[in-house]
């Protein structure tokens, strides 16, 4: 996940100038937060750091 910020910090820096692929890979992975989603039971588990996850699930 990307928060909305990064993605608009991104775009501005797209609009004044281009970037490789190497510098927006390296934009995006400093604001990114890595989710991973069951395909089984649609949790998502939130990567904290440290081997630490946070897991949320759907509320029906």
């Amino acid at each position: 996940m990307v928060a909305e910020r990064k993605i608009d910090e991104l775009g501005a820096a797209l609009a004044d100038r281009w970037l490789s692929e190497e510098e927006f890979y390296q934009q995006i992975g400093a604001g990114a937060t890595t989710v991973y989603r069951c395909n089984k039971c649609e949790r998502l588990h939130i990567d904290q750091g440290g081997g630490n996850f946070s897991s949320y699930i759907k509320e029906l």
